[in-house]
């Protein structure tokens, strides 16, 4: 890992990010930044048996270690320091720092972050949620490959406090396994980069087709299996439990909302919830019948 002191700029999830380790995935940029990231000393505390994602907050900061990469400390919003072990690979130490590090500093900013992947259709967006391996970047992809521009894989930034709940792009790739990847963007997964070298998750990088600017939110699709394509739309309790249970963070447990980070997480929960269509998005669990899928949400999509 090169521990090198130079600065790179980068826009993502429409903030400027100033950082001392490179971050080629995400697009250069050279205004003022809104978050720094560098390299420091975090503070020590007891690590959880139970977990390798270990978690200690205060309404300043949240302090992330994971086992094998290191420590991550967000503080306020505006700064990450990252403190990693001595034999880290630097694409593990990126992921923590493009996922839980980013993802936190936009949560203490008062946004509302979904672990969803979005594209945009008809100059809105439609997000995806579900459990871990239920499709999200699978559908984001397939729907990509028909001409939807990406929006954000993984990581969905929300904010409402100007008006209509806003969508903000991240970075422009997928995160895809190779049977996905195939099958969505009918690539062959040999011809793409593994998104850690001990790990068969392959990286897609996206030069055309991505939204570089916020776009209303339309829907969100929470993804469930069924014997044929439908969607429902969810009554006002289960949008509520669905917005909660997808937001990012809250993995990390509820320490992570201490004060006014809890207060402005709940007002974007409930502006989610009474503003935006939330469904359940029902289909056959068969790779072969993806292009129907994209087909069924891109016109459900359209016809609100």
């Amino acid at each position: 890992m090169n521990n090198s002191i130079s600065v790179h700029r980068y826009r993502a999830f429409s903030m400027e990010i100033e950082s001392q380790l490179p971050l080629p995935e995400l697009r250069a940029s050279a205004g003022k930044p809104d978050v720094v990231i560098r390299y420091g000393r975090a503070p020590k505390f007891e690590v959880s048996a139970m977990s390798d994602r270990c978690v200690n907050a205060n309404e300043q900061e949240v302090h992330l270690y994971w086992e094998g990469a290191g420590s991550y400390v967000m503080r306020q919003g505006s700064e990450m320091i990252v403190d990693p072990i001595p034999t880290v690979e630097e694409a593990l130490l990126r992921t923590g720092v493009l996922g839980p590090g980013l993802a936190t500093l936009m949560q203490q900013r008062g946004h509302l972050v979904l672990h969803a992947s979005a594209v945009v259709i008809n100059g809105k967006a439609a997000g995806f949620v579900g459990w871990k391996g239920q499709g999200k970047s699978t559908l984001a992809a397939t729907l990509f490959a028909r001409g939807c521009p990406l929006l954000t894989d993984d990581l969905l930034l929300l904010n409402g406090k100007n008006g209509p709940m806003m969508a903000h792009p991240g970075f422009p790739q997928f995160k895809l396994w190779p049977d996905s990847a195939q099958c969505s963007l009918s690539e062959s997964p040999e011809s793409l980069p593994k998104l850690m070298p001990d790990y068969e998750k392959r990286v897609r990088s996206v030069t055309d087709g991505f939204a570089s600017e916020p776009v209303p939110l339309g829907a969100i699709y929470v993804l469930a299996t069924g014997d044929d394509f439908g969607a429902k739309r969810l009554p006002l309790q289960e949008t509520f439990k669905q917005v909660m249970s997808n937001t990012f963070c809250a993995r990390y447990g509820g320490r992570i909302f201490l004060g006014l980070n809890g207060v402005a997480h709940l007002r974007n929960v409930e502006k989610v919830v009474s503003t935006v269509p939330i469904f359940r998005l029902e289909r056959p669990r068969s790779m072969a019948r993806l292009g129907e899928l994209a087909d069924f949400v891109f016109k459900h999509s359209s016809s609100m």
